[in-house]
């Protein structure tokens, strides 16, 4: 009865907050149809993050954190990813509200996901033989740089996922699978995912096999002697790992990212890193009217500034431009390739530790359960998100959410 009385609070709570969208402001937002466009998302977010408390309080913490950042944004380029968190946190909050009615059946779910990773692949393979489908994903072949996309938008996006679904075929019926899997990530030709399922891999012979038992230990050495092997060749032979060159580029934009970042504990909020990062590690190689367009969408000069001499150690004008003229990117990133770096910039050390916490806390559960496979896969795209974006790719973004669902979930049920 309490509990039935505390859920009717909430949802009429959640409605008197959607309510005051009728006569409430954004802070900073000029335009008074954009400002009420915004203010919608986020107090839907808001009354998500109300209704998560009840399942997961360092989840509901950090979306509430997040909803407080996105209410004090300064830009108005904050749509999207209102919409994309909106909608991965609605799905995590209706996973959990329904996670009993269908916990029985996550054998279901689990041989669909084995199934959307042959599905991919089976596009790869007829991509590299010349059959492109309704994508129509064109490569050099005989070059063989770029690998094969799948049904995704580039090789590093099947990349990733195919990393984030390989512990579902560690199951005995779908074992040969595997091999598939394998085969699309050579295809991918993206260290990335191989990276991330061979971590995944590596955690499952440790957390499934009894290193006291002689069989076991053998079956770990050999798993993980054969994950490093395969990984020796992947980069020297497939997707060519070339230390230097990693380090002077993306090395740079990850250094440059943190110190940033840090020029403001508070985070610079959603939507700027794409105009505000390019400056630091692009600007030396880009035209003058791409530049000019990045500084018209900087909204904060001041810290634009302070990071400007963070960087180069001077205010000197002439000396930054020099610096940043041989410190630069062939390309703009756009994204920082590390969802942890890149959620640092926007939200701040707060935000940061909130995010860890959480991803702490789920993950040290998922190695609770008995039913490890969950956690395998939330460990594959945790790998991934260090090197790449898969967060804000919906597809690997709806996976990683169903990981978390079945995590927190079966914990509620036990607590239950």
């Amino acid at each position: 009865m309490i509990e039935r009385l505390l859920n009717n609070r909430v949802s009429i709570g959640a409605v008197a907050i959607l309510l005051l969208s009728t006569c409430l402001y954004l802070p900073y937002i000029q335009s008074s149809r954009d400002n009420r466009t915004l203010l919608i998302g986020i107090l839907c977010l808001a009354c998500v993050s109300g209704l998560l408390w009840r399942y997961t309080k360092l989840g509901a913490l950090l979306l509430g954190f997040v909803t407080i950042r996105f209410y004090f944004a300064t830009s108005d380029w904050i749509g999207t990813p209102i919409y994309t968190i909106f909608c991965m946190s609605l799905l995590l909050l209706v996973g959990l509200r329904t996670y009993p009615q269908w916990k029985d059946k996550k054998e279901l779910i689990y041989n669909t996901i084995c199934l959307v990773a042959l599905l991919n692949v089976v596009f790869q393979v007829l991509q590299f033989n010349g059959i492109h489908g309704p994508l129509k994903f064109r490569y050099d072949m005989s070059l063989f740089r770029l690998g094969a996309c799948g049904l995704m938008g580039n090789p590093n996006e099947v990349s990733c996922l195919l990393a984030m679904c390989l512990p579902m075929f560690f199951r005995k019926q779908w074992r040969l699978g595997i091999i598939i899997v394998v085969i699309g990530l050579f295809l991918a030709k993206s260290l990335v995912g191989f990276v991330a399922g061979g971590a995944a891999t590596v955690f499952y012979v440790f957390l499934m096999y009894d290193k006291n038992q002689v069989t076991d230990s053998l079956r770990r050495i050999i798993i993980v002697l054969s994950v490093c092997f395969l990984l020796g060749v992947y980069a020297v032979k497939i997707d060519r790992l070339d230390i230097p060159e990693q380090v002077k580029h993306r090395g740079m934009v990850y250094a440059t990212t943190a110190k940033v970042a840090l020029v403001k504990w508070q985070g610079w909020g959603f939507g700027q890193y794409q105009y505000v990062m390019p400056l630091f590690t692009f600007s030396g190689s880009a035209p003058a009217y791409y530049v000019d367009f990045l500084l018209s969408n900087v909204t904060d000069m001041k810290g634009l500034e302070k990071g400007i001499l963070k960087i180069t150690g001077t205010k000197d004008v002439t000396k930054a431009r020099e610096y940043f003229a041989k410190h630069t990117t062939p390309a703009p990133f756009a994204q920082a390739h590390n969802e942890y770096l890149e959620f640092f910039f926007s939200t701040g050390i707060i935000g940061s530790i909130f995010a860890l916490l959480f991803m702490f806390s789920v993950m040290r559960s998922g190695v609770e359960h008995k039913d490890k496979l969950p956690v395998l896969c939330l460990i594959a795209s945790g790998v991934s998100a260090m090197f790449f974006f898969p967060w804000q790719i919906v597809p690997t973004a709806i996976l990683t959410v169903a990981f978390i669902v079945m995590i927190i979930g079966e914990k509620q049920c036990e607590v239950r």
